[in-house]
C-alpha cells in the first residue's frame, strides 16, 4: 500500500524521524518553558546554524551556561546539531535536510555573508574589488570566496586576468524548496510543542512565520517560528 502524500513529505524533511525522538512530557515540566531553553529555541528559529560561543556572545549569556542548555534540548530531540570546521551549530530539529548543511552554515560567518551580498548588489566585482570593498585582505576573503563558488551560492567567469563574480543559482533553489516544505515544518512544530506537554495555540500565522502561544497550565509566552531557514539565514 502507498503512503500518502503527507507522509511522504513528512519523511522527506524527517518528520517522523524528529518526532519519534521527542518523549512526550506532562504540562509544568516541559524543556521550552524554562525561560533560557525557551530564549535559545527562538533565536535558533531566527538564526539556524548558529555555533557556541555565537550563540552565548548573542544572548549574553555564559558559554557553559549555554552548552548545558543546548545539550538539554538536543537530547530532547527539539534541536540539532551539525560538526564541521572544528565548530559545532546547532538548528531545531527537522529544519534543514542534512544535504544542505555543509553549505548554508557558511553563510553564517558574517563575512561571507557580506561577500554574497556584494556579489547580488554589484556583479562582476573580482577578489581585489571585493577585498577593497570590505576592508579586507585578499588572503581573508579568498577561501570564503571559493566556498560560496563550491556551494553555487556564487558563479564566475573570466575577465581578462582575473575572475569576476555573481551570484549563482543555488540560493534561489534553497529557497524554493523550502517554501515547498514550510507547511509541513510549521505542523511539525506544532506538534513538538504539544509533545513537550505544551497548549500551542496560533496566534498568526503565513507562509513564512507562525506566531505561537505556549501554555503549560501556569503560564504563557509566545514564541515567533520561521519556515524557510534560507531567508532567516539570509535576513538583513
Amino acid at each position: 500500500m502507498k503512503e500518502g502524500v503527507g507522509r511522504a513529505l513528512r519523511r522527506a524533511i524527517g518528520r517522523d524521524d524528529v518526532l519519534s525522538r521527542i518523549k512526550p512530557r506532562e504540562g509544568g515540566i516541559s524543556i521550552l518553558m524554562n525561560e533560557r531553553r525557551r530564549e535559545i529555541y527562538q533565536h535558533l528559529a531566527e538564526n539556524p546554524l548558529t555555533h557556541l560561543r555565537s550563540l552565548a556572545r548573542e544572548l549574553d549569556t555564559p558559554v557553559g551556561t549555554a552548552d548545558w542548555h543546548l545539550k538539554v534540548l538536543a537530547d530532547a530531540g527539539v534541536i540539532s546539531a551539525f560538526e564541521e570546521r572544528n565548530k559545532r551549530f546547532f538548528y531545531p530539529s527537522g529544519w534543514i535536510e542534512k544535504d544542505d548543511l555543509h553549505c548554508l552554515s557558511r553563510l553564517q560567518d558574517e563575512t561571507t555573508k557580506a561577500i554574497y551580498f556584494l556579489a547580488k548588489k554589484k556583479p562582476g566585482m573580482s577578489q581585489t574589488d571585493i577585498a577593497n570593498e570590505l576592508g579586507k585582505y585578499q588572503q581573508y576573503v579568498q577561501p570564503r570566496i571559493s566556498g560560496l563558488e563550491e556551494c553555487g551560492f556564487l558563479a564566475s567567469r573570466e575577465k581578462g586576468r582575473q575572475k569576476v563574480y555573481k551570484v549563482g543559482e543555488k540560493v534561489s533553489e534553497l529557497e524554493e524548496k523550502y517554501a515547498g516544505k514550510s507547511k509541513s515544518y510549521l505542523d511539525q512544530v506544532l506538534q513538538m510543542l504539544r509533545m513537550d506537554g505544551l497548549n500551542p495555540k496560533i496566534h498568526g500565522r503565513s507562509k513564512v512565520l507562525m506566531r505561537v502561544k505556549m501554555d503549560d497550565g501556569q503560564n504563557f509566552f509566545f514564541i515567533k517560528i520561521r519556515a524557510n531557514p534560507v531567508k532567516a539565514i539570509l535576513k538583513k
